[in-house]
């Protein structure tokens, strides 16, 4: 974990065994009770990659394939991967797509 001040009390990037990094959407706050504070680096997490999925989505169509891949979360190229590769993946707009990862 990266943390943003000296206080070291936000949490800021998740590095990952294969060292890539993902930098959070928003800072999570590492204060407070462990299983509160854990509780809300999971929910940053998730919805980092939710947000990155997101913007996958919009780009898979106009990047070419070694761009995407390397422009991404390795979990999010190979879920596009899987997506796209599928044979109902041209039966599914892109649209229904990021409806399907809206936060309602």
């Amino acid at each position: 974990m990266k943390h943003a001040c000296a206080a070291q009390r936000w949490l800021t990037l998740c590095v990952y065994v294969c060292v890539s990094q993902v930098e959070f959407e928003r800072p999570v706050d590492a204060k407070g009770n462990i299983e509160v504070w854990l509780q809300r680096l999971v929910d940053g997490m998730q919805d980092t990659v939710k947000q990155c999925t997101r913007r996958a989505v919009r780009n898979v169509a106009e990047m070419a394939l070694d761009d995407f891949i390397f422009n991404n979360p390795a979990q999010v190229s190979l879920l596009m991967a899987c997506v796209c590769m599928h044979p109902c993946a041209l039966q599914v707009p892109s649209a229904l797509l990021c409806d399907a990862l809206s936060d309602e």
